[in-house]
């Protein structure tokens, strides 16, 4: 957490007062960045991820304890994310919903990274 932007930090902070978080991913360096892409993992190589950026304008977080395949569980802490963003007056993207539309994508069929949220400005 340490190495993401002030705006992430205070909304992690804010999300972790309501439930308890693991943070999975703030800054990423040239070939931690290059192996989430040619993992899949990611759709950006180094350095056009936010992670990329120091600090970090994307953190990855998960509520704890949380099952990766629960995807009703990790859609409903995005919402919740979001929601929170919306109330500091920050614009966050999630990567449950890359175009911002109300409906989320489909983990199934769409690229999503239900961890990632970034500072859209």
């Amino acid at each position: 957490l340490s190495t993401c932007h002030p705006d992430l930090i205070q909304l992690v902070k804010i999300v972790a007062v309501h439930m308890p978080i693991t943070i999975l991913c703030g800054h990423r360096d040239g070939l931690e960045q290059h192996l989430a892409f040619t993992s899949g993992k990611s759709k950006l190589d180094y350095p056009n991820s936010k992670h990329n950026s120091n600090p970090s304008r994307a953190v990855d977080m998960a509520p704890t304890p949380y099952n990766p395949t629960d995807l009703r569980h990790l859609l409903s802490f995005g919402g919740f994310v979001l929601g929170c963003a919306s109330v500091l007056g920050l614009s966050v993207r999630w990567g449950g919903s890359w175009s911002r539309l109300p409906a989320p994508v489909d983990p199934l069929k769409d690229f999503s990274d239900l961890f990632h949220f970034e500072l859209e400005t």
